[in-house]
This record gives structure tokens, sequence and C-alpha cells, in this order.
């Protein structure tokens, strides 16, 4: 059975203090494990940086719900939009931090989508590790480097707490930006398709990636298959989303120079583990489904 709701969400916010936020308002959909946001309360996006990590978080601002049946409403289909290069929400360390060098280094993105009338949330983590490495070690970088975790990662913990992981010890199909909060990774590529190495258009991505993701401030889109390696949890054997946001707030008062979470000590490398809110709040519309 599909049941259609309403979600009237948030207070005005003058000035950003604290964590991050993402709201949204917004109809849903959940119908055979498939669910549809429409200008849905989206989840704050914080960012954690550092030679070994960098995340990125949403909390959710207080919301009256209204959760009156909506009875053969079709979902609103998100709506693609490319990355300005002058966004004017865009905080301090948006960008991938990775220097190229072969120290250790981890960096992560933590995205998550709330929906206050189901009570459920669906929280998008993305890492990266030893990217100087595009592979497992050999027996002899070993030796020459010491040991290195190396690859590209993609979690899911959704509806119910269902959780989905893929991961890959190869990294050589995924990318950063170095200035904006865009990111992209390809597990297994379309045929002979070449992979995507910056943001594509969503009918380019799905020609050209079975299993992988992209993820920018605007839009986030994806298709993962779990690999087996939890045994602890329930899992959901595939994943596949396409949702645009509309970004409200970043960190710091609207209409001015965002800033950086973490203070002016985020400027010296000593600080380590960095981390930064990149999106304090948002409104998402697309689909989410887990089989």
């Amino acid at each position: 059975m599909e049941s259609f709701y309403s979600v009237s969400a948030i207070s005005p916010i003058s000035k950003n203090v604290g964590f991050s936020r993402i709201r949204t308002d917004f109809a849903t959909s959940i119908a055979n494990g498939e669910l549809f946001l429409n200008n849905y309360y989206s989840s704050t996006i914080l960012k954690v940086q550092s030679q070994k990590s960098r995340h990125a978080f949403v909390v959710k601002a207080d919301s009256s719900v209204d959760t009156t049946k909506k009875e053969n409403r079709e979902p609103v289909k998100p709506l693609y939009s490319s990355t300005p290069s002058n966004r004017p929400l865009r905080t301090p360390h948006s960008g991938y931090h990775f220097d190229g060098s072969t120290r250790k280094f981890f960096e992560g993105w933590f995205f998550k989508v709330s929906i206050p009338e189901c009570r459920q949330s669906f929280c998008f983590m993305y890492s990266v590790e030893s990217p100087s490495f595009t592979k497992k070690l050999s027996s002899f970088e070993e030796l020459q480097y010491g040991p290195r975790f190396t690859g590209v990662g993609a979690q899911i913990l959704g509806a119910d707490d269902k959780y989905i992981c893929q991961y890959s010890e190869e990294s050589s199909n995924f990318w950063g930006s170095r200035h904006e909060l865009m990111l992209g990774n390809t597990f297994v590529a379309q045929n002979s398709a070449k992979p995507p190495n910056k943001e594509v258009r969503p009918q380019e991505f799905n020609r050209r990636v079975t299993e992988g993701f992209q993820v920018t401030p605007l839009w986030h889109q994806g298709s993962i298959r779990d690999d087996g390696r939890t045994d602890y949890t329930e899992i959901v054997k595939t994943a596949s989303w396409e949702y645009s946001t509309r970004p409200i707030y970043g960190w710091g008062d609207v209409n001015s120079k965002q800033k950086s979470t973490a203070g002016w000590p985020a400027a010296f490398p000593v600080f380590e583990p960095h981390w930064q809110v990149c999106m304090a709040a948002g409104l998402s519309t697309g689909p989410v489904q887990c089989i």
C-alpha cells in the first residue's frame, strides 16, 4: 500500500550557531521499499578533515509536521542543476584535501536526510583512504611505506536501521573537487564506458556507471550493491537514489561570508583531525530505493 504525506517544517533561523542543519518541506511516498522525497527535510552536511579524516554531517532543525494523508498524489521528480563556480553558500574547507603525498590519509563525508513524519532517516557515508596508492599495496610497498588501508567505501544506514556497504581496495576511479563539495566514485562501469572524473549530468552518469555515486551540494545520485562484509546487522542487497537539494544555510549568517566551523585553528595542519559543516540546511526532492 502506498501512502503520501505532506510535511511543513521549520522556523526561520537568523544565525547559524552550533551544528549544521538541513531542512526540507516535502511529500513522501513509501512503497515496496522505495521512498520518494518532495522538498524533503534534508540533512546538514558536516565535514571532518585531516590527513586522516573528514566528514559531512547534518542535524535537522526543529519542525512542525502535518501528516495529512494525500491520496492519488504523484511524487515530484528531482530537477538536476550543475554546480555553479560562484556558489554563495560555499564554506571554507569544502573541497577534497588530499595533497598527493604518500603519508597516511583518510577523508570522509556524511550526508543525512531525515523524514520527521515517518521518524526515519537515510545516512550516506563516503570515504577514501591512502589514495596515493590506487590499489592494495604489494609486499614490497608495505616494507617501503608501512601498512596502509587503501580504497573507497560507500555506506548507507537507512530506514529501520537497515544497512548496506560497498567497498573497493582500489581508488583509481575516485574523484573530488579541490574547492567544492563535489566527489564521486565508480565501483563498476557500464560495459566498456570510461568512469567519470568530475560531475556529469544524471543521464550520462547512468550511461557510464553501473555501481557508484556522485554528490554535489545540489545533486546526489548513485547505486550500490552490498558486498557481504556485514554480519552483525540487517542489510539490504541494493540501494539506488537520485535527489536534488536546494541549499538554505551554509555555515555562517545568510548573505555573508561563510565560516570555518572549527575557527581559525583550521588554517594550520597541526590541528588534525579537522571538521567542517558544509551545509546547515536544505530542501531535497527525489527517490531513494533500498531492496
